[in-house]
């Protein structure tokens, strides 16, 4: 059987190709957020501007904005919404992020995500 694979890398830093401007930190959504699962979550290293190359963390524990009025528990999936930029438990039209690594209560406006 010929081979299939060459290791290349860790995968914790990707490149992607942006779709818009970012910031150092910015949260970078790839994949389809429309069919739940198909999409994921990066998090930009670099700044960039449209069609520029940036490198993105795949991987790791990120505070993140995240949507009041809802509390979650360690272990819980989390999803970012891109339109409302923060991390939610819904799960409709939104990308995976990953899942919660600490408790976050109902009135607290940030949570932490490991992503990946």
């Amino acid at each position: 059987m010929a081979k299939q694979a060459t290791f290349l890398n860790e995968g914790k830093v990707i490149d992607v190709v942006l779709t818009a401007a970012v910031v150092v930190g910015e949260v970078v959504p790839v994949g389809t957020a429309a069919t739940v699962g198909a999409g994921r979550v990066l998090v930009a290293q670099t700044a960039g501007a449209i069609g520029d190359i940036v490198a993105c963390a795949a991987t790791g524990v990120f505070q993140m904005t995240a949507e009041t009025g809802v509390a979650w528990v360690v272990g819980d999936p989390l999803y970012w919404d891109d339109t409302n930029n923060y991390l939610s438990k819904t799960s409709t039209a939104s990308y995976f992020a990953g899942f919660a690594t600490e408790v976050k209560a109902s009135a607290t406006a940030v949570g932490k995500v490991r992503i990946g």
